[in-house]
């Protein structure tokens, strides 16, 4: 098998470098937005929490992570259920309930809580007398769902759930309760277990640019000792036969 000549090792070392940095590079670009993107919905965490009225005019996007003053008349006769929500090893659901904010605003699906499968009968029962102030709004990223034979949701699927309500819905749903800095660990006496965390950057994009640019390194360093040691070959090689030198005559 022939060796890889030095230019064309050149250029495959090069082209590799070249992709190399630049996904290091672009790792370091998803780092600083995501850095703006804490500092944006933290501010917006800590900004005054809106009118259930004025979030369901707004704009969503305006609104994604805002809290909501859940002011309005609740409509708990079309709860709906998401069912098949695993927490703390255990089935469970999660309920929505839409409120009717005052003044003809668009509805707010306000996601309640989840409760083990079993508590169902118990935790619908104590909605009413159990109703949060506020929440926290946030875009649906899923919007498709389907419903079982008894009523509930596969999944929470937004449209699905808004198409199926007998009024306008705004573009986004709440979650209601407080900002939770510890989850529980295991299922609390007081349910439907409700409130939200505080938005984090989770992906390690620093760690993943250090790699790429480590690789870049260590590919250039063996490339150079590769192309070196080729050289020394050459350069240590005898001449060929055909291209050797006759010695004078005696």
């Amino acid at each position: 098998m022939r060796r890889l000549q030095t230019p064309a090792l050149l250029a495959l070392v090069v082209a590799a470098l070249v992709v190399l940095v630049g996904l290091g590079s672009w790792q370091l670009v998803r780092n600083e937005w995501k850095q703006g993107l804490v500092r944006d919905r933290n501010a917006a965490l800590a900004a005054s929490p809106l009118a259930a009225a004025e979030a369901a005019r707004l704009d969503a996007e305006a609104t994604e992570y805002r809290r909501v003053a859940l002011e309005g008349e609740w409509d708990y006769g079309r709860a709906q259920i998401v069912a098949n929500r695993t927490r703390f090893g255990l089935r469970g659901e999660d309920v929505y309930v839409p409120l009717l904010p005052a003044g003809g605003a668009p509805a707010l699906l306000v996601r309640r809580g989840w409760y083990p499968a079993a508590e169902r009968d118990r935790v619908l029962a104590g909605l009413e007398a159990n109703e949060p102030p506020e929440g926290l709004a946030l875009l649906p990223s899923s919007t498709d769902s389907r419903r079982n034979a008894d009523g509930d949701w596969t999944r929470f699927g937004f449209e699905s759930i808004a198409v199926a309500l007998p009024y306008p819905v705004a573009p986004l749903y709440v979650v209601a309760g407080e900002r939770i800095e510890q989850p529980p660990r295991q299922v609390p006496e007081e349910l439907p277990l409700t409130g939200y965390a505080g938005y984090r950057n989770t992906t390690p994009h620093i760690e993943y640019a250090l790699t790429w640019y480590g690789l870049a390194v260590v590919l250039a360093v063996t490339a150079g000792v590769r192309i070196r040691q080729q050289r020394r070959g050459r350069e240590a090689a005898p001449p060929a036969e055909g291209n050797a030198v006759d010695a004078p005559p005696a």
